[in-house]
């Protein structure tokens, strides 16, 4: 079973228009979505994979700063679900008639929106069947002397379980090593894939099966 949920974060800011952008106020909105995927059973809830999109940028020159003309204008600059482009749409219309920037009312203003959407998708794992999903003890005996590569000082690479630099195992947190699954080759921190695959025998990325019972 899955479900998902979907909430926003939202900072904004106003200050004087810069010349460059012309006479007519704007909206410059910096947005970026983060993906949270957790599996969950009768033990609790594990995080599994944290992803971030790259950031977009989208200046708007709106007419009107009511909501539902910028909700409209929103939907077609940002490609995104009604009810995300509703809910910023009422974030910026209530800074812009805030008393607080009454001042700016009567001139050219820039604001900056940056936007962060959260998605966290949940994996429950029914009672009966997560017993028998973690990996066998010898499973992780071979990762560890079979797969442990050394990490890369040069390298911008990502756990994508914890979301921290690969570099990072350089430090006693991660116990000095990364574990590179044996067939798709991703590569995670020993600490993060070593809990994860004691509830779940595959990668977290692809969902392949490290050594499968028949290989020597």
């Amino acid at each position: 079973m899955e479900t998902e949920t979907l909430r926003l974060q939202v900072a904004t800011r106003m200050s004087k228009l810069p010349s460059n952008l012309g006479f007519t106020s704007a909206v410059q909105i910096e947005l970026h979505e983060v993906i949270h995927e957790m599996l969950e059973d009768v033990t609790g809830t594990t995080p599994v994979v944290a992803s971030l999109s790259p950031i977009s940028h989208v200046l708007l020159k709106p007419r009107s700063f009511l909501p539902e003309q910028l909700s409209r204008l929103l939907r077609r600059q940002l490609h995104r679900d009604t009810s995300i482009c509703e809910s910023l749409a009422e974030k910026i219309s209530s800074l812009r008639f805030s008393r607080a920037n009454y001042t700016l009312y009567q001139r050219p203003f820039l604001m900056t929106v940056k936007v962060r959407v959260i998605k966290e998708v949940r994996f429950i794992v029914s009672p009966v069947s997560a017993p028998s999903s973690g990996a066998p003890v010898d499973v992780f005996q071979r990762l560890l002397e079979e797969q442990t590569v050394e990490p890369s000082m040069d390298s911008d690479e990502s756990c994508s379980i914890c979301f921290e630099k690969l570099s990072d195992s350089l430090s006693e947190t991660y116990h000095n090593s990364i574990i590179q699954m044996p067939k798709c080759l991703h590569s995670f921190h020993q600490k993060c894939i070593f809990k994860w695959i004691g509830r779940q025998n595959s990668c977290p990325l692809c969902r392949r099966v490290p050594f499968e019972e028949d290989e020597d």
